[in-house]
């Protein structure tokens, strides 16, 4: 992945972010052709870019954002309220459908990089900061596939006979794949555990850690106010 400032400061800012099959521009708050220039020096031109990414609507982040998103099609991707607050700014006619609008702690993919906004404080309607991953969905899947066989070589070590051990195990396996998450399956495993164990009375007997107590009292709260 390569990263490349093409302008920063109180006068614009624009930064290249880009693999060898996908070249985006986060923020256009310098002009077209100042855009072009250092394009060209990255032997890129506009026609090349895949999206543009706002992180906020000040003027030095959107100044050549209706220029260079109407000449080359670009899509551009910002938030609802930066979308709402660029519609009263004036950018030109801007084409119909070009604001793909995004959601914060939402990641989304954009041909082989995955964009991961985040929040900010700052003083404009939804300021985001992206926060690019350059590996391919393709690529972590093998990953995926040795983690999940070396988990379940574990399974054969569960007590079966013991229900206060064996329940907890069962679904923690099953939450993974239904909630798409291993972390989610650990953190469901970690409260079904602790939870079977307090009702049955076997807690004190298996002296169950501080830190699984008080793990699990997080991972409910989570899932009660998140």
């Amino acid at each position: 992945m390569r990263l490349c400032s093409i302008a920063s400061g109180s006068s614009g800012n624009c930064i290249y972010v880009g693999s060898d099959n996908t070249h985006l521009l986060v923020d256009v708050g310098i002009s077209g052709k100042r855009v072009e220039q250092g394009l060209n020096s990255l032997e890129l031109t506009g026609k090349d870019i895949d999206g543009i990414l706002i992180t906020h609507e000040h003027s030095d982040h959107i100044k050549g954002l209706g220029v260079i998103a109407r000449k080359h099609q670009i899509p551009v991707y910002a938030t609802e309220g930066t979308v709402e607050a660029l519609s009263h700014m004036n950018l030109g006619k801007m084409p119909e459908g070009i604001f793909r609008e995004i959601h914060e702690d939402e990641p989304f993919e954009i041909n082989d990089l995955t964009v991961n906004p985040f929040t900010i404080p700052h003083d404009a309607a939804q300021l985001l900061s992206p926060i690019f991953l350059a590996i391919p969905s393709f690529a972590t899947a093998p990953a995926l596939i040795v983690v999940g066989y070396l988990m379940l070589t574990s399974v054969t070590k569960i007590d079966f006979n013991d229900m206060t051990e064996a329940i907890p195990c069962f679904i923690a396996i099953i939450a993974m794949p239904f909630m798409y998450s291993i972390s989610e399956g650990i953190s469901m495993g970690v409260i079904s555990y602790v939870v079977i164990n307090v009702i049955t009375g076997k807690a004190k007997e298996k002296k169950i850690s501080l830190l699984m107590y008080i793990l699990a009292v997080l991972f409910i709260l989570k899932y009660i106010f998140i």
